[in-house]
């Protein structure tokens, strides 16, 4: 497992470009090889923040808004393709999410600007087996559950708090399907502790091979 610096000692150096971290010009790899060093080669990422309970969602929303997170968010899934339900689509404040193939899975389909909407999982596999780029699982609960069986990595932003959250997660962390491959050291963000994690799944290449 490999460890990396905190944003703090990162931006201090004179080689990092604080501007790449922060704009538009990062791919999901790049990104990670360079702030955290991790390598992103999944088939399929859930990317998530989750609280010490595995909390993460409250009152049909977010845990809390945190700022570098969402910067992050935005980085890593730049490009790519991010599936999510039909609730999260419309909670975004811009719809659809830019700059990004954005697939929906609703039991009630229905047309969404800028979004193809799926009604059963079997439909959206067969589509996302014909994707090119990096796919993301973003949200929300019973999106996550329902497709993380076909995810072989995950990336959790963990917020070393409880927040009282109403909607959780399995505990990646201690299952022993999933293994630890990279994490970061605690990164002060201001107002809360966070670490970036990246797990894999141990059978991975019986996922990608289906």
């Amino acid at each position: 497992m490999k460890t990396v610096q905190t944003f703090q000692e990162l931006l201090g150096q004179q080689s990092f470009n604080r501007q790449r971290l922060y704009g538009n010009e990062l791919s999901a790899a790049d990104f990670f090889r360079e702030i955290c060093g991790f390598n992103i080669g999944g088939y399929m990422t859930l990317i998530l923040v989750m609280d010490n309970d595995c909390a993460i969602g409250r009152n049909g929303g977010l845990l809390c808004r945190l700022p570098e997170d969402m910067k992050n968010f935005r980085a890593v899934t730049l490009n790519s393709t991010v599936i999510m339900g039909r609730k999260t689509y419309e909670s975004f404040p811009k719809r659809p999410l830019p700059d990004r193939e954005n697939l929906v899975l609703s039991r009630n389909a229905m047309d969404l600007e800028g979004a193809k909407v799926f009604a059963d999982i079997e439909s959206l596999m067969k589509y996302v087996k014909t994707v090119k780029n990096k796919v993301f699982v973003i949200g929300g609960g019973e999106i996550y559950k329902q497709l993380a069986p076909y995810c072989d990595e995950a990336l959790i932003t963990r917020l070393y708090e409880n927040m009282d959250g109403d909607v959780f997660f399995e505990d990646i962390e201690h299952d022993p399907e999933w293994e630890l491959a990279e994490a970061s050291f605690v990164i002060e963000t201001g107002c809360k502790n966070i670490r970036l994690l990246r797990f894999v799944r141990k059978n991975r290449e019986k996922i990608n091979k289906e």
